[in-house]
């Protein structure tokens, strides 16, 4: 049994609890106690009535909606630390919740009449792409996780977990990279996508039920096809070892680091979105350069780039911002994707506010 209170109250109420069980009735009537955190707010004053500081959560609700209020509480508790509550926290995970709502609208448009075939999926494994494999294998790692989290009541980590693995892993990666196959013509493909796809999305709203009842449950009666009438009955997800593949990860650690790195130079430079790039990767690991070879598609998808050189030993170019990776340097030459007299400006002012900022700090130290 599990008693879950708060820790100013741990001798004068809990630890009665305990002494009266015993001497009455010869029994503990808990045997596991949860010290949840005080509440505060913003300003790290306890909430309360009488000096204005609580929460009203009738209005949260109508404000932000009570999942987002649920995931917040859930996501901000650490064991043995109080807790503010802040309207920023509230609006950064209703954000999270409007981006799971429009990743699983884009899945469902493209579930269309599909039926699950998870028998089938198992047995013809080898038909997988890289991107496949790798999501399942982080959704294993993700399940287990969670389960270890909960049953240790760290639920900042489950939620932070659940967060990461939703929004990075799921959103902005592996729901970009199969949209070729959804919209292709290749009925293998796109067969395979979608049953991957199902699968992922029917674990998360699985593992995100506890938080966010309302957004889950209304998304579950969404679905093509549904294991249990309700997802608040449906079997919790549990860890299949066999489908995390370590070198899968791997290798789409790597490949995630050399788009990242082209991205990171594009935004640096101020390269307009929309503009074709070049990029240049030079990299004595055969590994990482048959890697990039096999997905070229994902660079020009997702890092906006036409054409690039893979090699050992390519020489970088003139006007071109390095990424240093481990195994890799990334380059991407600016000469006809910007003004490089204004960018030279732009940095120039730039450094010199640096300069003139160190040299404020100096002087107040000097003075101090």
């Amino acid at each position: 049994a599990l008693l879950s209170t708060a820790p100013e109250i741990l001798f004068f109420w809990v630890a009665r609890m305990v002494i009266m069980g015993l001497h009455f009735i010869g029994e503990i009537p808990f045997h596991q106690v949860l010290l949840h955190p005080t509440v505060k707010d913003e300003r790290g004053r306890r909430m309360s009535k009488s000096l204005g500081t609580g929460i009203d959560p009738l209005k949260v609700k109508e404000q932000y909606g009570m999942d987002a209020l649920r995931f917040t509480l859930a996501a901000s508790m650490t064991k043995g630390q109080d807790m503010r509550l802040s309207t920023r926290d509230l609006d950064g995970y209703r954000k999270f919740l409007n981006k799971i709502w429009n990743a699983a609208r884009l899945a469902l448009m493209n579930l269309g009449d599909f039926r699950p075939e998870p028998k089938r999926l198992e047995e013809e494994r080898e038909r997988l792409e890289l991107e496949d494999r790798w999501i399942l294998s982080r959704l294993t790692r993700q399940i287990a996780d969670l389960r270890r989290n909960l049953d240790n009541y760290d639920f900042n980590l489950a939620a932070e977990g659940l967060y990461n693995f939703v929004w990075h892993d799921f959103c902005d990666w592996y729901l970009e990279m199969i949209k070729p196959r959804l919209y292709g013509n290749d009925p293998e493909r796109k067969w395979v996508a979608r049953q991957v796809l199902y699968r992922v999305l029917v674990d998360i709203l699985k593992m995100l039920h506890p938080f966010i009842p309302y957004i889950t449950e209304e998304i579950w009666q969404l679905l093509p096809e549904k294991e249990a009438e309700s997802v608040m009955i449906a079997p919790f997800p549990i860890p299949e070892r066999g489908w995390l593949d370590p070198e899968v990860e791997g290798k789409m650690a790597t490949l995630q680091q050399l788009i990242s790195a082209i991205r990171t130079i594009r935004s640096e430079m101020n390269v307009p979105p929309r503009a074709p790039a070049r990029a240049i990767i030079r990299a004595e690991d055969q590994g990482i350069r048959e890697l990039v070879e096999e997905n070229r598609l994902f660079f020009h998808q997702l890092a906006g780039v036409e054409e690039f050189e893979v090699g050992p030993d390519l020489a970088r170019p003139e006007h071109a911002p390095r990424v240093i990776l481990e195994g890799a340097e990334v380059f991407v030459p600016l000469e006809g994707l910007i003004d490089l007299a204004k960018e030279r400006a732009r940095l120039e002012r730039e450094l010199e506010e640096v300069e003139q900022d160190g040299q404020h700090q100096s002087d107040e130290q000097t003075r101090d």
